[in-house]
């Protein structure tokens, strides 16, 4: 069994169009948006092929715009992006979501944290702040990017779980189906993995998977 593949950079210093592929930039142009908006987009997928085997897959996108890898059942991918950095994850076998944030100014966390988390992960973020809170909101949504059903799917986790699961690794279900999720502070960026793994693969298999993946990129 393959460990999901995990990849976080910084934006390209440079935006020379050379560093993008011509099906991306075909898919960026006029009028796809903001220039802010087209640069996410780019380096998001710039960082995705470099996990993709050279001329064997492509970039696609389902009718909700998650991301597909071509041929359909060739894997599945996640991305993510935020204040500069991108993070892509991909799986061969089963689903798989990433979620990065960074520290923003000028955010209440309290009043969030009241709105959308558990009174666990309440407690911490009082105590600790929006790199609690940040946290707690990475593995929310890598656990709903698995099925693309977006902020209804994080906020129906079980959050009494998460706050052990910081920089570490831990387990749930999800859509009646099992997941394992790793989570990682790395400098500003925090960045949890979330993979719903064939049944195949025995839990403590796939937690293990997952952590080495998010670890590595720690070390």
């Amino acid at each position: 069994m393959e460990a999901p593949r995990l990849a976080l950079a910084p934006f390209a210093a440079s935006q020379a169009e050379g560093v993008y592929s011509e099906d991306d930039l075909r898919r960026a142009a006029p009028p796809f948006g903001s220039e802010a908006r087209r640069r996410q987009f780019l380096e998001t997928r710039r960082l995705a092929r470099s996990l993709l085997p050279p001329g064997r897959w492509g970039i696609g996108a389902d009718k909700d715009g998650r991301p597909l890898i071509l041929p359909a059942g060739a894997g599945d991918l996640s991305l993510s992006h935020a204040g500069g950095w991108a993070a892509a994850a991909l799986v061969e076998d089963g689903r798989v979501g990433v979620d990065i944030e960074v520290v923003r100014e000028g955010r209440n966390v309290r009043i969030l944290a009241e709105r959308f988390l558990s009174p666990a992960e309440c407690r911490v973020v009082v105590a600790e702040g929006q790199p609690a809170f940040l946290a707690f909101w990475t593995m929310r949504e890598a656990v709903s990017k698995l099925w693309g059903r977006g902020l209804a799917e994080a906020l129906a986790l079980d959050g009494s779980i998460l706050p052990a699961g910081r920089n570490s690794r831990c387990a749930g279900l999800s859509q009646g189906r099992p997941w394992v999720m790793a989570h990682r502070q790395m400098g500003e960026v925090q960045l949890a993995l979330a993979w719903s793994p064939p049944d195949s693969v025995p839990g403590e298999q796939a937690e293990a998977l997952v952590w080495d993946a998010v670890t590595a990129l720690a070390d």
